[in-house]
């Protein structure tokens, strides 16, 4: 495989997930928690776009329905643990808050990729 195609496949799928600016958020702890609500809130309402013209597609066929709103109740809890699992490596430190917020933006644009990769891709 050519150094061309694997960045096609790693690289700008990659980018293609950033299009919310939480690397702008910065300067103190306080803006920066402000900042990542508001992104956090952005990349939820894509998540829940994709998640929603994923059923629309598969409306006609109750078994990969039932699947994907199995595989998304499942995902939430495991973003969520994750997440705090995340924060809990961060002990007592303030940039805990922060840093869980940065795990639900990266996680959520993962499965964004996931369900628009497995769900609204042609086959």
């Amino acid at each position: 495989m050519s150094v061309v195609a694997l960045l096609m496949i790693f690289i700008l799928p990659a980018s293609s997930l950033s299009d919310e600016k939480e690397d702008k958020c910065c300067c103190t702890t306080f803006d920066t928690g402000q900042c990542l609500i508001k992104v956090r809130k952005n990349v939820d309402a894509k998540l829940n776009d994709t998640y929603q013209r994923a059923l629309k597609k598969w409306a006609d066929n109750p078994n990969v329905i039932a699947k994907l709103k199995n595989a998304e109740h499942a995902w939430i809890k495991y973003r969520d643990a994750n997440c705090e699992g995340e924060y809990q490596t961060y002990g007592r430190g303030t940039i805990g808050p922060n840093m869980f917020g940065f795990c639900q933006i990266r996680l959520t644009r993962q499965r964004i990729h996931e369900i628009e990769g497995i769900y609204l891709a042609e086959h």
